[in-house]
């Protein structure tokens, strides 16, 4: 899911899919994330930050 906008202070992070539909996502794992990081994401909670290539390949 690539973040479009996050918060630090709660490690929440709005997401948007593929399929555009966004949602709040946890970001606690992969903190700090900035608008346009890409992140891995199961059952809300990102698991990791996707470099260039690896987004690519998602």
């Amino acid at each position: 899911m690539r973040v479009l906008s996050a918060d630090e202070a709660t490690a929440l992070a709005w997401c948007a899919g593929e399929d555009g539909l966004p949602g709040e996502v946890d970001v606690g794992l992969v903190d700090p994330v900035a608008a346009g990081d890409v992140v891995l994401v199961h059952a809300g909670v990102a698991l990791t930050r996707l470099d260039a290539r690896e987004a690519v390949l998602a």
